[in-house]
């Protein structure tokens, strides 16, 4: 069974894939930030995803706090987390 904090991830994951599965054919999501997240789910499960939801994931690992910056920037819809926030924002600022 899976943590409750991977449980919540995906959730929240998932919940934001159902309104693009609209536009699916056309769309690339970007996911900013963590390595650990990426190799642990969202790499893994990508092509599943893809033939489900016609939504190519492209995954970007410059860790959690890079990530929020990315997002906060525009430069991604995306965020991958796997440490708190506080902690995130003080290893982006090194």
């Amino acid at each position: 069974m899976a943590e409750p904090k991977t449980t919540i991830i995906l959730l929240m994951l998932f919940a934001l894939l159902i309104p693009l599965r609209i536009f699916a054919e056309y769309y690339q999501l970007v996911v900013y930030g963590s390595t650990t997240c990426i190799s642990s789910f969202l790499e893994p499960g990508a092509a599943e995803l893809e033939r489900e939801t016609g939504i190519r994931i492209r995954t970007v690992g410059v860790g959690t706090g890079q990530g929020f910056f990315g997002l906060i920037k525009g430069m991604t819809e995306v965020s991958a987390a796997s440490e708190p926030l506080e902690e995130a924002i003080e290893s982006a600022k090194k």
